[in-house]
């Protein structure tokens, strides 16, 4: 939206850099998979550069259960490892899509669901189901 062009190679050093200073780095993509950074250059290409595992985040809605596979697959088809899939939601709910979604996903998703997190309507946790380790 600014019209900066993204230096993808200044962000690698620093990464690397980084890399060598610390044990582990979190990395977190901006907006989502196939979200483009520069011309022809997605946060799918920065992850494959930088080597890393990925921890699939979806919102707990209608709808997410093919968004998060949709994205678990792409994953897998860049030949880097799915860690986990959390799913977030921001509200208390009843949606049947939203009370199968767990079951759902750990039939068909090529990574297991790593937590659950649901929401107060005021925002603050109300409480976070872990169902898998990340390794």
């Amino acid at each position: 939206m600014e019209n900066v062009p993204v230096d993808v190679e200044k962000i690698l050093a620093a990464f690397q850099t980084l890399q060598c200073r610390v044990e582990h780095v979190i990395v977190e993509g901006t907006g989502g998979w196939l979200v483009q950074i520069r011309p022809g250059y997605f946060v799918s290409d920065l992850a494959v550069a930088m080597k890393l595992p990925v921890l699939v985040v979806a919102q707990s809605r209608l709808g997410c259960l093919n968004h998060a596979a949709l994205t678990v697959r792409s994953v897998a088809a860049y030949q880097l490892r799915c860690v986990g899939l959390v799913l977030n939601s921001t509200q208390i709910t009843s949606d049947v899509a939203a009370l199968n979604e767990r079951r759902y996903s750990q039939a068909h998703s090529q990574c297991s669901i790593a937590c659950w997190i649901r929401r107060k309507p005021d925002g603050t946790p109300r409480g976070l189901a872990t169902y898998a380790r990340f390794h």
